[in-house]
């Protein structure tokens, strides 16, 4: 709200916001989201974000002459995340430190994760390109939690130490059509997941 007044009083060009894939649901099944899936939050966060777009679309609109692009990435990963979530980092940290990892079911969920530096870098590009509106940022492959241990295991020297434990939700697939963005960023290569896993791996344990 307090920047929203600020933006009031002193109207920027162009307004780029980092919001979330979370805008969709956490807890929600949809291997095909895209731009025009209607927006549930299913947490707190993905409130947060969705009524953070909502209150800047509006600052937005009632200047002449100003934009606003609204990014929605899904996961983040890479080097110096200082967070330890349910995914890349959170099993790569715990890994380094040799501590066990908590693995809900099978891990068969299906997620996308996106590399730091592919964020960066598409970001700076839509910065040049002028581009407004919202796109989620995606490369349209999605990975399982098993998948990301199952790279991680190949790095590791030793077996990992995995612990089950039940489901406290009911399994649910997020999939991304990724139309919008190609439309956006044509032609553009995100990292592998394997390739920006060995980055992230190797970056805690030179730590």
């Amino acid at each position: 709200t307090n920047l929203c007044h600020l933006l009031k009083e002193h109207p920027v060009k162009r307004f780029i916001y980092f919001s979330s894939t979370a805008v969709y649901g956490e807890d929600i099944h949809n291997p095909r989201i895209s731009e025009n899936t209607p927006v549930n939050p299913t947490s707190y966060y993905g409130i947060a974000k969705y009524n953070s777009e909502c209150l800047f679309r509006k600052v937005i609109d009632l200047q002449k002459n100003s934009t606003l692009l609204v990014l929605r990435p899904p996961s983040i990963y890479g080097p110096e995340d200082k967070g330890e979530s349910y995914g890349p980092v959170g099993f790569s940290k715990r890994i380094a430190r040799g501590d066990p990892i908590t693995l809900w079911g099978d891990g068969t969920e299906q997620r996308e994760f996106i590399f730091i530096d592919d964020l960066i870098e598409i970001t700076a590009k839509l910065l040049i390109k002028g581009h407004e509106g919202t796109i989620n940022i995606v490369s349209g492959s999605s990975y399982t939690f098993k998948m990301v241990l199952d790279i991680l295991s190949k790095l590791n020297m030793t077996p990992l130490k995995i612990n089950s434990c039940p489901r406290s939700k009911n399994k649910a697939d997020h999939g991304f059509e990724n139309d919008t963005f190609k439309k956006a960023m044509p032609n553009y290569l995100f990292t592998p997941l394997d390739q920006g896993i060995l980055k992230t791996f190797q970056a805690l344990l030179s730590q």
